[in-house]
């Protein structure tokens, strides 16, 4: 929020930064506070503000609304149930392979997304990286079919034709829970496949976005300069 030096908030695109607030006009014992000489610590504070206006801000938790990120939940979800009813925890380093690459995705798609209020490049290299998460965990997935001589569903299988469309209509990880409890470890492997795909095509493009906009926008500090140029510009005159 920003404040007068008087404790009142003010609209931080107010015109006339001189104006007295409404509450110390009408104050009793205070009608002759018409104006209030601003700081330059003040007049920065609101420079600040306006520069992050223009900037990605958003809700707490809004991430959750991200389709990319409720497919990353669910293919931990998944991959969760998975390690747990078909490896071997004692036996088998895979579990804490494969929970660790599901997760990595999920929390740097998280962290990404935070960070973007702040750095473009610090959004682009942690998306990066949960690609590449990704990727690792469908390679455990079909290792695992491969090594325990079970099928991997081609884009003809009839399950596959089946499963794909319902997979990219559902990004609720409770519905997937519920498909997968009790099924095979064949069943649940081939799933977990479809969605990482299309997880992968959703970062595949948001990357393929975030570059695209860097070419035509800059990064952050680009834009943060740009802004301080023209509000000097505008404000000061120079």
């Amino acid at each position: 929020s920003i404040f007068r030096q008087c404790g009142h908030q003010i609209h931080p695109t107010c015109s006339d930064m001189r104006i007295a607030c409404r509450p110390c006009r009408n104050h009793r014992g205070n009608r002759n506070m018409l104006s209030i000489l601003l700081t330059s610590q003040y007049v920065l504070t609101i420079y600040n503000y306006a520069v992050m206006s223009n900037l990605k801000q958003e809700k707490p938790d809004s991430y959750k609304t991200l389709a990319i990120y409720q497919k990353s939940e669910c293919i931990y979800d998944v991959t969760y149930y998975f390690v747990n009813n078909f490896l071997s925890k004692s036996k088998d380093r895979t579990v804490d392979q494969m929970v660790q690459a599901a997760r990595s995705c999920k929390q740097n798609i998280v962290e990404g997304y935070s960070d973007a209020e702040g750095s473009s490049e610090s959004e682009h290299k942690l998306s990066v990286i949960a690609k590449g998460s990704l990727e690792e965990l469908k390679e455990d997935y079909r290792d695992y079919l491969r090594n325990n001589n079970l099928e991997i569903w081609g884009v003809n299988h009839p399950k596959y034709i089946a499963a794909q469309p319902l997979c990219k209509r559902h990004n609720n990880s409770e519905w997937y829970r519920n498909q997968i409890a009790g099924r095979k470890a064949e069943d649940i492997c081939n799933i977990a496949l479809i969605i990482i795909n299309q997880e992968l095509t959703m970062l595949y493009g948001y990357i393929k976005y975030l570059n695209e906009k860097f070419l035509k926008e800059g990064g952050i500090k680009e834009q943060r300069y740009k802004t301080r140029l023209e509000w000097r510009k505008n404000n000061l005159g120079y």
